[in-house]
């Protein structure tokens, strides 16, 4: 598991990993795939305040994206509608 969200999305489906985190959280969060690497979002998931770990689920760009749809408007916003 790789992201925060991925793993709150585990966590509030499954009642055994619910009662994992609550006993041992750090045990939880390293057999998810939380490494030394990630110790940030170790220490915020176990501050377990909402606040702070919903502003480290803040979405960045994802980039360009690699299967674009095709234009519904072709010649831009002015061009013809679609029918």
């Amino acid at each position: 598991m790789s992201t925060v969200l991925d793993f709150m999305t585990q966590l509030a489906a499954d009642p055994r990993q619910q009662a994992d985190f609550a006993q041992n959280p750090e045990q939880s969060l390293r057999a998810a795939g939380f490494a030394a690497g990630s110790q940030e979002a170790r220490d915020v998931l176990k501050t377990r305040d909402f606040a702070m770990v919903n502003g480290s689920l803040t979405l960045s760009d994802p980039g360009p994206d690699p299967l674009p749809d095709p234009d519904p408007f072709p010649g831009g916003p002015g061009g013809p509608p679609h029918r």
